[in-house]
């Protein structure tokens, strides 16, 4: 294990260009993730208004109270009110008809909001699934050396080169 951290140390040093390269690339790899992110997140954010703004929410409160203030009034009259209590019956089922529309467009309303920040995630997910997988390859690339690399007693065989590297220095 110490003669690998040292032969991987060795090999970077030498190798000093290439593994700026990763260190670029990955770093600019990251910001485009994260900016994808950002973007999303201020898309959600905006969307998540929308949902919270979709017209009905009063008419909806506006409609329970009516429909409660019929309730008692019905439950308040007597025995032998029942023609005008089927009166009040039909007006609540009436407002509860209304009710059950406006609920219903506010659903509708939300899930194709909601289908928008499905999208939204699914499109960044596939950009962003790549520039992962790239990012945990150049980490991967810089935690060792390339396998072809052979250490060869106390010195490293680059592949890339075909040289002989520096002698691993005993730690």
């Amino acid at each position: 294990a110490e003669k690998d951290r040292i032969a991987r140390e060795e090999y970077w040093a030498t190798h000093a260009e290439e593994k700026k390269a990763l260190e670029a690339e990955k770093e600019e790899l990251e910001s485009q993730i994260n900016s994808l992110h950002t973007n999303l997140n201020d898309q959600i954010a905006e969307i998540n208004k929308e949902i919270a703004a979709i017209p009905g929410g009063t008419e909806i409160r506006n409609l329970d109270k009516e429909i409660k203030k019929l309730a008692d009034n019905k439950a308040s009259l007597g025995l032998f009110k029942g023609k005008e209590k089927k009166i009040i019956q039909n007006r609540i089922d009436q407002l509860s008809a209304e009710k059950m529309v406006i609920q219903k467009r506010m659903a509708s309303a939300k899930k194709e909001l909601e289908a928008k920040i499905a999208a939204a995630n699914a499109d960044v997910q596939e950009k962003v699934t790549p520039m992962q997988s790239r990012v945990n390859s150049i980490d991967s690339e810089l935690a060792s050396y390339p396998n072809e690399a052979k250490v060869v007693g106390d010195q490293i065989v680059c592949p890339s080169c075909g040289t002989v590297q520096k002698a691993i220095r005993k730690a």
